[in-house]
């Protein structure tokens, strides 16, 4: 009887170790395909951030050329 319960015993922790590791993979993918998406709306917010970026550099160049053009004619306040 005793040999029985412990057998019964094992068999229980084996199932139970197979459920965690069944759940356990099954976070593992989940989590995977969420960094995934993530890597993915990175990628994007940062080609918006580089399109920005080279927005406020070409605005900053037009705005600093015009200055300079100013001052090299002779138009300028000073």
């Amino acid at each position: 009887m005793e040999r029985k319960q412990y057998l019964d015993q094992i068999k229980e922790l084996v199932q139970t170790v197979q459920t965690l590791l069944d759940a356990n993979i099954a976070l593992g993918n989940k989590q995977k395909e969420q960094k995934e998406e993530s890597d993915r709306i990175i990628a994007g917010l940062q080609a918006q951030v580089d399109k920005l970026t080279g927005k406020l550099h070409a605005s900053r160049r037009k705005m600093h050329g015009k200055n300079k053009d100013r001052i090299s004619s002779g138009d300028s306040l000073t």
